[in-house]
C-alpha cells in the first residue's frame, strides 16, 4: 500500500525559463519533506529539481511567448485540465501554489472544486501590482489607460478576495499579507521564509579582501555597495541611482555592484549612462544561488530600494552574512529590520536621504559592527528546519480535518 503523502504544485509558466528560481521556490516549501513525500508538478518544462522528497514533472505545453496573455491564458486552461487528471489517476491528497496566489490560486481553487480534494494557496507577492505594472509594459494604448488599469485592478481584488474566501488554506511569509488576508478568512498562517546560516555567515576579513579583487575587481579600500534581486520597476532602481549619483561626487571610492536580470536591464544601463554614473556601476548579471555569500561577504552595504516587499530573503541573506543593511521602509522590511538596532530604514523614492544614510554608515564603521552583530544573531530564529517543518505540519493538518 502506497502510505506517501501526495501533493499536486501548480506552477507558473515562467518555471522552465527560470528552473533555478523556481528551485528556491519549491524548496522553500518542500525543504523538509522526505521521501515519503511525493510532488506532482505542473510545469511547461522538465524540471530537473535538487529536492528531498519524490517528484514528477508533467508538462503543460505552452503554445507562443511568455509575453503573450492568451498564450497564458490557454496554458493555465491546460494547467486546470492536466490537474483534475493527475489529482485522480494519482489519488492526491491536496492541491498547492506556490507563487501567482491570483492566477496559479485560481486554477488551483477549479481543481479542488472538481476532484473534491484540499487546497493551499501561498501568497509570496504583490499579484495584483505585479499585473498592472505587466499590462503597462505591453505598451498597449487601451489597456494602459488609467481608468481600464483601476478597472484590471478592481476585478482582480475581487478574484483575490474569492479566491481567500473559498480555498481550504492560506499560508503567508509576508506579514502585511498576512493581517489583510486574516480580514477575509481566519484559515491562514504566517510562515516566514527560512535562511541557511550554515551557507550564509560572515567570512574572515582577509578572506574578503581578497574576494573582493577577484569578484567585483577593486582594490580593498573601494567601497561596494551591493544590490541583489531582479531588474523590475518595484525594485526602483532608479532612486537606488540617483543616490549614488549624488554619493559618488563626495565619494569617489565607492561602486555599486548589481546582481541579477530582469525585465528593466537595457533601462538600468541607459539610466546609468545618463547619470554618467556607468563607470560606477558595475552589473554582474545572473550568479548561481550557492555563490552569492560570497558575494554578500565583500559588500559594506546591502541596499535594498524597492517600492513593496512583502518580505525580502535578499536582506536575511545579507543579515546572515553580516553585511548592514539599509532597505525602504515598506511592507515587510520593518519586520527584519529594526532601525538602527539591525540595520537602517528609508523612506522609498527619496534619493537624498539614501544617499545622506549611505554616507552615514560608511563614516561610522565602528558604530556599524554592534549593528551588523544584532542583525547576524537576528536571523537565527529563521532556521530552515524550524521552518520546513511548520510547511509540513500546516499541510498535513489540512489534508486531515
Amino acid at each position: 500500500m502506497d502510505s506517501k503523502m501526495k501533493l499536486l504544485l501548480v506552477l507558473d509558466p515562467t518555471s522552465g525559463f527560470y528552473p533555478l528560481a523556481s528551485e528556491r521556490l519549491l524548496n522553500e516549501v518542500t525543504v523538509m519533506m522526505d521521501k515519503k513525500w511525493k510532488v506532482h508538478l505542473t510545469s511547461q518544462a522538465i524540471l530537473n529539481a535538487n529536492l528531498a522528497c519524490d517528484y514528477e514533472v508533467h508538462k503543460v505545453p505552452l503554445i507562443s511567448s511568455l509575453n503573450s496573455i492568451i498564450s497564458r491564458a490557454l496554458f493555465l486552461i491546460s494547467s486546470a485540465y492536466k490537474g483534475v487528471k493527475i489529482v485522480k489517476k494519482h489519488n492526491i491528497h491536496a492541491i498547492l501554489t506556490i507563487n501567482g496566489h491570483l492566477h496559479l490560486g485560481f486554477v488551483a481553487y477549479l481543481i479542488k472544486k472538481i476532484t473534491k480534494r484540499k487546497c493551499i494557496v501561498r501568497v509570496n507577492e504583490n499579484d495584483i501590482l505585479a499585473l498592472t505594472l505587466l499590462i503597462k509594459r505591453l505598451h498597449t494604448p487601451i489597456l494602459s489607460n488609467e481608468v481600464i488599469l483601476r478597472m484590471v485592478e478592481v476585478i482582480s481584488r475581487k478574484i483575490e478576495n474569492f479566491i481567500f474566501g473559498h480555498v481550504d488554506w492560506i499560508v503567508t511569509h509576508g506579514p502585511m499579507d498576512y493581517e489583510k488576508i486574516k480580514k477575509i478568512t481566519t484559515k491562514a498562517t504566517l510562515i516566514p521564509l527560512w535562511i541557511d546560516a550554515e551557507k550564509f555567515k560572515p567570512l574572515p576579513k582577509d578572506q574578503t579582501s581578497q574576494l573582493k579583487k577577484e569578484l567585483i575587481g577593486v582594490s580593498d579600500d573601494t567601497k561596494v555597495i551591493l544590490s541583489v534581486g531582479r531588474l523590475h520597476p518595484t525594485k526602483d532602481i532608479e532612486t537606488l541611482f540617483n543616490a549614488l549619483k549624488e554619493l559618488v561626487e563626495v565619494r569617489k571610492n565607492t561602486m555599486l555592484v548589481m546582481i541579477g536580470t530582469g525585465p528593466d536591464k537595457e533601462k538600468c544601463v541607459k539610466l546609468a549612462k545618463k547619470l554618467s554614473i556607468i563607470d560606477k556601476v558595475k552589473f554582474l548579471g545572473y550568479i548561481p544561488h550557492e555563490q552569492m555569500p560570497k558575494y554578500y561577504n565583500v559588500a559594506d552595504i546591502y541596499v535594498l530600494t524597492s517600492i513593496w516587499e512583502e518580505w525580502s530573503n535578499t536582506i536575511m541573506e545579507a543579515m546572515a552574512s553580516g553585511v548592514l543593511v539599509i532597505a525602504t521602509n515598506v511592507g515587510g522590511n520593518p519586520y527584519l529590520v529594526r532601525d538602527k538596532e539591525t540595520g537602517f530604514l528609508v523612506p522609498p523614492k527619496v534619493p537624498q536621504v539614501l544617499a545622506e544614510k549611505i554616507r552615514y554608515v560608511l563614516d561610522h564603521s565602528n558604530e556599524m559592527e554592534k549593528i551588523t552583530s544584532n542583525a547576524c544573531l537576528s536571523m537565527r530564529k529563521f532556521s530552515k528546519q524550524d521552518i520546513g517543518e511548520l510547511y509540513k505540519r500546516t499541510i498535513v493538518k489540512v489534508i486531515k480535518n
